[in-house]
């Protein structure tokens, strides 16, 4: 039975996720990374000085998952690893920065229904819920 004050609300973020996840996973393909290795690789690209660890957590999966990331990326020549931190290639930086132009397209028609104001609230908004489940 579902109570009336929560409407659905995990649902239809949910459904949000797994869209906008779906259409950047697809319009990346053409880079030959998939969403977990495009994600890996921008967090990488914001801290060069992240471990396997750090990289787990800021990307949402187990460490064993991240290890497998790592090791594709590594294989693809898309990052380096000194000691135990990763480090983009010269070649990723280039890949890196294009399938942000595509991702910052697909946010930009997920908002586009927003004005800047309205923008502003719905990302604090976001924010907020980050917290309240902290």
């Amino acid at each position: 039975m579902r109570f009336e004050e929560t409407l659905g609300i995990s649902a239809l973020l949910g459904q949000v996720e797994h869209q906008l996840s779906q259409k950047i996973e697809q319009s990346i393909r053409h880079f030959g990374i998939t969403l977990p290795q495009y994600s890996t690789l921008s967090a990488i690209e914001a801290n060069q000085n992240l471990t396997n660890a750090d990289l787990a957590r800021k990307c949402f999966v187990a460490p064993q998952t991240m290890n497998r990331i790592l090791q594709n990326l590594l294989k693809m020549n898309l990052v380096k690893k000194n000691k135990n931190v990763f480090s983009l290639t010269a070649k990723s930086e280039k890949l890196v920065c294009d399938a942000h132009i595509i991702v910052n397209a697909i946010e930009v028609q997920l908002t586009k229904s927003l004005n800047k104001r309205e923008f502003a609230e719905f990302q604090k908004t976001l924010e907020g819920f980050i917290r309240n489940l902290e």
